[in-house]
Order: structure tokens, then sequence, then C-alpha cells
């Protein structure tokens, strides 16, 4: 019986201590919650703001890489003129005046021609809407 007794004194002491100290554990609790909820919602965040940086830097990189597609489709019938009247041909009459039929503006005729490819170039270009895309 004084066991008993010892027993029942023991747990009421032990009730009015966690009685007393109930409520501090109950706000450190609610507090601990918010605490975890908020670092779950930044977590989002930065998760969300990584994947818009991410998007940004692919659209960044798509838009140059077209760029250069366009440049270079721009300027490969360039490069193939160049290199066909580059050739230094000893039988070219728009080069050399006294050919038969040479008039000798090989330099005029060169950038006329290099003209009209990269005005219909663009003209083509400008037709199929790519240009719009860059912007």
């Amino acid at each position: 019986a004084s066991q008993e007794m010892l027993d029942e004194a023991s747990q009421e002491m032990l009730d009015g201590f966690f009685a007393a100290q109930i409520g501090f554990f109950t706000e450190m609790a609610n507090d601990m919650s918010c605490l975890v909820r908020g670092m779950q919602e930044g977590h989002e965040r930065v998760a969300n703001l990584t994947r818009r940086l991410n998007t940004a830097k692919q659209d960044m990189m798509n838009k140059t890489l077209f760029a250069l597609t366009l440049v270079t489709a721009i300027t490969t019938p360039i490069m193939i003129c160049t290199g066909l009247y580059g050739m230094n041909f000893a039988d070219m009459p728009e080069l050399d005046p006294t050919l038969p039929g040479g008039e000798g503006f090989g330099y005029q005729y060169f950038w006329r021609l290099v003209g009209s490819i990269v005005g219909c170039t663009l003209l083509i270009l400008l037709r199929l809407g790519l240009f719009r895309t860059l912007l």
C-alpha cells in the first residue's frame, strides 16, 4: 500500500510539473510547425525561381543560336561567291577587259551579285517570318 501511495504521489508531482509546462511545450510545437511550413514554402519558391531561371537561360540560348543560324544563312552565299571569284581564273571575262566579251567590271559585278543574293535571302527569311522570333 505504501508503494501505491508513493506511485500516486509521484504521478501527481509529474502531472503537476507537466501541467505547468504544457502551455510552453504546446507553444513551442506550434512555433516549430510554423517554421517547418515556412521552410517548405521557401524551398518551393527557390525551386520555382530555379526553374524560371533555367527556362530564361534556355530561351536566351535558343534565340542566340537562331540569330547565328540566320547570319549563317545570309553569309553562306557570299562565301560561295567569294570562293568562286577568288580563284583567279585566267579566262574570266568579268575580270579581264582584254578577253573577248570582257568589260572589266568584275568587282562591281561581284558586289551586285552578292547584294542580290543577300537581298533575296533576306526577302525569303522575312517572308517566312523568321525575324519575328528574334524580337
